[in-house]
C-alpha cells in the first residue's frame, strides 16, 4: 500500500473518531524539478519503453531507472524526455518531476540515470524543445504515456 494512501485513511480514521472537519487543508507543496543534461549514451537494451514523434524518441528503462533521449531530427531544437512519479496516479500531486535534455545534436543519443522509487508511478513525455527563446518553446511532443 503506498504511503499517502496509508495516509489518506489514517486522517479518514481520525475525522471518524475526533469528529473534527479540516476547512480547505493545505495542499501538498509541489515538488522541485529536476533538470538533468543527458549524457553520451548508446540506444537503451533490454526491458524498455519508447514513444517517438518527428525530433524525438524518448524512452525509460524501469531496471535502473534510466531515461533515454534521441534528437531525431536538424531542426536546431532539442530532445527531451519529461517526466513526472507518484505513489497513485494522482494528477494533482507529483512526489518528483523532472527533464532529461539531450542537447548533443541530431542522431545522438543521451541518457538521464535517475534514482526512482521501484513502487511508484511514472509518466513520460517525450518533447522537442528550442532552448534558445526565453521561455523556452515547444515544438511538439509524444503525449503523454504511463511507463511504470
Amino acid at each position: 500500500m503506498s504511503r499517502r494512501r496509508l495516509l489518506s485513511m489514517l486522517v479518514t480514521a481520525l475525522l471518524a473518531v475526533t469528529g473534527t472537519v479540516l476547512i480547505n487543508p493545505a495542499p501538498a507543496a509541489a515538488a522541485a524539478w529536476e533538470y538533468n543534461d543527458a549524457v553520451a549514451s548508446s540506444a537503451p537494451t533490454g526491458d524498455f519503453e519508447c514513444h517517438s514523434v518527428t525530433g524525438v524518441t524518448a524512452c525509460y528503462k524501469p531496471y535502473g531507472d534510466v531515461f533515454y533521449v534521441k534528437d531525431t531530427a536538424a531542426d536546431s531544437a532539442s530532445a527531451t524526455a519529461m517526466w513526472y512519479m507518484n505513489y497513485n496516479r494522482d494528477w494533482n500531486y507529483w512526489d518528483r518531476q523532472g527533464e532529461c535534455r539531450n542537447k548533443l545534436g541530431n542522431g545522438k543519443w543521451g541518457a538521464c540515470n535517475k534514482d526512482l522509487d521501484e513502487e511508484a508511478f511514472v509518466k513520460m513525455t517525450g518533447r522537442v524543445v528550442d532552448f534558445s527563446p526565453e521561455p523556452d518553446e515547444v515544438i511538439r511532443y509524444t503525449g503523454w504515456y504511463w511507463v511504470q
